[in-house]
């Protein structure tokens, strides 16, 4: 999706009610599982960079571990959500309205970047971009949520049948996204990019696997060069 129509996506009511739209799903339940177990091990005190923050869905976990959290997100609507949130938390969140590509911070101003639920609606140009900036500003770990083509080994393996397997093949071929304008990224692209920024998988962890061949993971990085 186009960073412009992406920017808008997030107002009025669809930033009011983006928590209770999705709060009661599995998916939803499990990344907020999955990102405790992530974010416990991570020391008290630390400096956490969230980006896009969003509504602040995590600001429990960054108050009942300690965090010291920055967000950025480009939509007003959403950083007004997050702040009522933490308001109510009575935990202090610094805010700012911002973009991905362009943090304002210095190099290494982080502990740890977080960035949920955002890569999976770009393309692959800006994916690239997106984990350039979050390394720069991050000097141990990344806590990333992406959206990958099962392999067709694996897809084989948990949907049987040829038929399946062709319309993988053909969805590939075409690289075709769905009506809404999700991306799904190549694994391969993923580990390429972990890579070339000199990033460990220190965890990852499968939140979603769809008869649609993707898969939905989170990955716990930590920079090599630390």
């Amino acid at each position: 999706m186009k960073i412009k129509i992406l920017s808008k996506k997030y107002l009025g009511e669809n930033a009011e009610r983006y928590d209770m739209r999705r709060s009661s799903g599995v998916k939803w339940k499990k990344e907020q599982l999955t990102f405790e177990t992530l974010i416990k091990n991570i020391p008290k005190k630390s400096k956490i960079i969230d980006v896009p923050v969003g509504t602040g869905r995590f600001i429990d976990l960054y108050k009942k571990y300690q965090m010291d959290v920055s967000g950025i997100d480009m939509s007003e609507d959403m950083l007004r959500e997050c702040a009522k949130k933490a308001e109510i938390q009575n935990y202090p969140v610094y805010l700012k309205q911002g973009s991905i590509f362009n943090i304002e911070y210095k190099d290494n101003s982080f502990d740890v970047a977080v960035c949920i639920r955002f890569l999976n609606w770009i393309n692959t140009r800006d994916f690239e971009l997106a984990i350039s900036e979050l390394c720069r500003v991050a000097n141990e770990h990344l806590i990333i949520g992406i959206r990958n083509y099962t392999s067709l080994k694996d897809f084989a393996l948990s949907y049987q049948g040829a038929a399946g397997i062709a319309r993988q093949i053909i969805r590939r071929a075409y690289k075709i996204v769905n009506r809404e304008g999700l991306v799904v990224h190549a694994k391969k692209h993923i580990f390429k990019t972990f890579k070339k920024h000199d990033l460990n998988i220190v965890r990852s962890v499968c939140i979603e696997r769809s008869a649609n061949g993707t898969e939905y993971y989170f990955y716990f990085l930590r920079k090599n060069n630390i």
